[in-house]
């Protein structure tokens, strides 16, 4: 069933990755259209590594976007997650993510995110391929269903 479904997300033009890990488990088959603008866009920013874990993800999503014109100090990020994480916690992933492109520093120290990667697909397809225990994908959606109410 794997290469059936595989087959079909590949002649639709997708490119798809087998076994994907989300924070929910393993996705038999993502498969995705990826927006050619913003690739080369990213690219551009030279952004060419995944942005990290899901912490990491959490803060850059903190950090305002440079092409909104406002900014962040990693004082204020520290004291947003200081009950997630110490200090030099959050100002170690900073500093990952100024490596990686992400975060730019600017006049004092104040922080910017680049955005290069929002949204970097067209169109996502999640396959979860049961032959017996069907019941169990169904549990899966739940914790996503937020993402899907806002895309109207």
């Amino acid at each position: 069933m794997a290469n059936s479904a595989r087959n079909w997300l590949k002649r639709q033009g997708l490119m798809v990755k087998e076994e994907f890990y989300t924070p929910w488990g393993i996705c038999d088959l993502v498969a995705a259209e990826l927006d050619r603008k913003q690739v080369r866009k990213r690219l551009r920013l030279g952004q060419k590594h995944p942005i990290g874990p899901l912490i990491r993800l959490e803060i850059l999503n903190a950090v305002p976007d440079a092409e909104e014109g406002q900014s962040t100090t990693l004082e204020e990020l520290a004291h947003k997650y200081q009950d997630l994480l110490a200090a030099t916690e959050v100002c170690a992933e900073i500093e990952k993510l100024i490596t990686g492109k992400f975060v730019k520093v600017g006049e004092h120290g104040t922080l910017q995110k680049l955005n290069g990667w929002v949204p970097l697909h067209k169109r996502l397809v999640a396959l979860e391929l049961k032959l017996n225990r069907v019941d169990r994908p169904w549990a899966k959606p739940y914790p996503t269903r937020h993402l899907l109410k806002n895309r109207s």
